[in-house]
């Protein structure tokens, strides 16, 4: 059966032609009286001009930003300039892997056309049902193995994205194009449960969207060139999925930390696509709310609140603020220079690499002992390739160099394919390697083997571990593990 959708008001491509069903409409709030007015004036340089927005200075009591004080923000001079800028420049990147790759890049662009199969990515079941999900922490398992689909759905669109990047072939263009033209003629994601407490499903949805976002932004030129009926049912099918899933309000915290940022993420690319001003814009608020809300050093309060996983959390914000940013600036728009009382999204950046490096940072803020996990994952660094391209960061390159080439399935992909430049004489392509086992990888990934790193997590033997095998002689070969035990035997007088 073939649905017909209806999003009103829809802006550009998404409102012509195609007419797309929802159950609920969004309704975006106006502009409204600013709650409280602490912050200095923000100053946004463009062009050469400075713009004094004043009625930005806006947040609660608390410091924090609620909904309806974040729809004060005067976003109005905010429209979308460009539905096919995407977050970079598709044939420039291709032409520059081609020319100045390094061979972890290559090796990478090599491996694409073999990830993904155009019939694997067509068979995959819709999800049009009304999809539910236990919570993730309190069951990891049962929602690792539930959220399944998602994740296959997420790798599927973005490796047909990186293979159209590298190889300049069609047919993967047309592949996610009819992939994702199957999934609006099937409503997929626009029916799922949303209790307040997990709103699990509704988490889900918003990797699944940005990811299908980015990923169409890379071939819709090829889609509307080649395909333009489904292209067009595409752009109002995200268009209205978009704006169902960011019609949801939560009571909880979720409101308005880094899940706010993501669902900000899939309205700002989305909006994009389909000329939509009011998804744009709900996208940059994200960004205003964060340096409204962010302490001095740059720490985002919100995140500090989780525990044992605040330090992690704090990079993971940064992941989808960078992601925004860099579509923002895609449409002509010098984000980077919106202040709020001194603070910067470079401060945001900087902060996170630095409590990454130096994690007692992160000690005037909270007791808890930090669950470092998430540093073994280079999923979580793969932003730091955006925010380096702009802003070179000698701190996120000795982050980003044992972890090339970068991969986050949903936020953006293949992101050391799409953003790295060549570091001066070729600084980061020179690791020292070491023996582990019979495979030998970079002196970072052998400490992080160690089963002292594993169990305990102490930040500072690894960095006595890393230091002890830089300074190992030539020639000689040492493990995480060797280093440990001989620091152990000098401790006990073995």
């Amino acid at each position: 059966m073939h649905h017909h959708y209806s999003v009103l008001p829809l802006r550009g491509r998404a409102a012509s032609g195609v007419v797309v069903s929802l159950c609920a409409l969004l309704v975006l709030a106006a502009p409204g009286q600013v709650a409280a007015r602490r912050d200095q004036p923000s100053r946004l340089s463009e062009d050469g001009h400075q713009l004094n927005l004043t009625t930005t200075s806006v947040t609660g009591k608390d410091g924090l930003v609620s909904p309806s004080e974040r729809a004060a923000f005067p976003l109005d001079r905010y429209e979308v300039r460009d539905d096919g800028a995407g977050y970079f420049d598709v044939a420039e990147r291709r032409e520059f892997i081609r020319d100045h790759g390094t061979p972890g890049m290559n090796a990478q662009a090599e491996q694409l056309p073999l990830s993904q199969s155009c019939a694997a990515a067509m068979n995959m079941p819709v999800m049009a049902h009304k999809i539910q999900l236990p919570g993730f922490y309190p069951s990891p398992e049962r929602w690792r193995q539930a959220a399944q689909p998602f994740f296959a759905f997420e790798d599927a669109v973005t490796r047909l994205a990186g293979w159209w990047v590298v190889s300049g072939d069609p047919y993967p263009a047309r592949c996610l194009t009819r992939m994702l033209a199957k999934w609006a003629k099937q409503d997929g994601f626009l029916s799922f449960a949303f209790p307040q407490s997990p709103p699990q499903a509704w988490f889900a949805i918003e990797s699944s969207l940005f990811a299908a976002g980015l990923a169409y932004s890379t071939v819709q030129e090829v889609a509307e060139r080649d395909l333009p009926d489904q292209a067009e049912h595409v752009e109002a099918w995200l268009d209205a999925v978009s704006r169902e899933h960011i019609s949801k309000s939560s009571y909880g915290p979720s409101c308005c930390n880094n899940h706010f940022y993501r669902r900000a993420l899939h309205a700002t690319i989305i909006g994009v696509e389909t000329d939509d001003d009011e998804l744009f814009r709900y996208g940059v608020s994200a960004l205003y709310a964060a340096l409204h809300e962010a302490n001095p050093d740059g720490s985002l309060p919100r995140e500090l609140m989780r525990g044992r996983r605040a330090l992690h959390y704090q990079n993971y914000a940064n992941i989808y603020l960078t992601m925004i940013a860099q579509i923002v600036q895609r449409q002509g728009y010098d984000i980077y220079d919106v202040e709020v009382q001194g603070r910067t999204l470079n401060t945001l950046a900087n902060w996170a690499v630095g409590v990454i490096r130096d994690p007692s940072r992160i000690d005037k803020y909270t007791t808890d002992s930090q669950n470092l996990g998430f540093m073994d994952d280079s999923q979580y660094f793969a932003w730091m390739e955006v925010y380096t391209d702009d802003f070179p960061n000698k701190g996120m390159q000795k982050l980003l160099n044992p972890r090339r080439p970068t991969y986050n399935r949903s936020a953006g992909g293949f992101l050391t394919l799409y953003f790295r430049e060549p570091d001066p004489q070729n600084a980061a392509t020179t690791q020292t390697m070491v023996e582990v086992g019979n495979a030998f990888v970079s002196e970072t990934e052998s400490c992080a083997k160690d089963p002292r790193w594993h169990q305990q997590r102490d930040i500072e033997w690894r960095l006595e571990c890393e230091r002890t095998l830089r300074e190992e002689p030539t020639g000689q070969h040492s493990t995480g593990t060797d280093i440990y035990s001989k620091r152990l035997s000098q401790q006990t007088g073995g």
